[in-house]
């Protein structure tokens, strides 16, 4: 891996574990983390919620990070099926969080 490749991995891991998350608008109740070990197809971010009562669940690997594009405060990136998220990180203000 990258020395660029690694930092922006952990540069976004660490937005995840400081910040409430919101996927497309839906707040994020769950947020479970595992290693990062080099492996594109590494599942590092395991995302959870409930909207009207039904459950729902991203998974977000080592790729899916890399390859995310960074907006002013926002993050688009795939999930491990390639289907399109947004990310926003809310700071404890309720306001989101400046990524780039």
């Amino acid at each position: 891996m990258s020395p660029q490749r690694q930092k922006k991995i952990e540069h976004l891991i660490t937005l995840f574990e400081s910040n409430k998350v919101l996927v497309d608008e839906a707040p994020v109740e769950k947020v479970l983390f595992s290693p990062v070990n080099g492996d594109g197809e590494n599942q590092v971010i395991h995302l959870s919620w409930k909207e009207k009562s039904k459950e729902f669940g991203v998974i977000i690997t080592e790729d899916g990070l890399a390859y995310a594009s960074v907006l002013s405060s926002s993050l688009d990136i795939e999930d491990h099926e390639g289907d399109p998220l947004n990310i926003v990180f809310i700071d404890e203000q309720g306001k989101p969080v400046k990524i780039s």
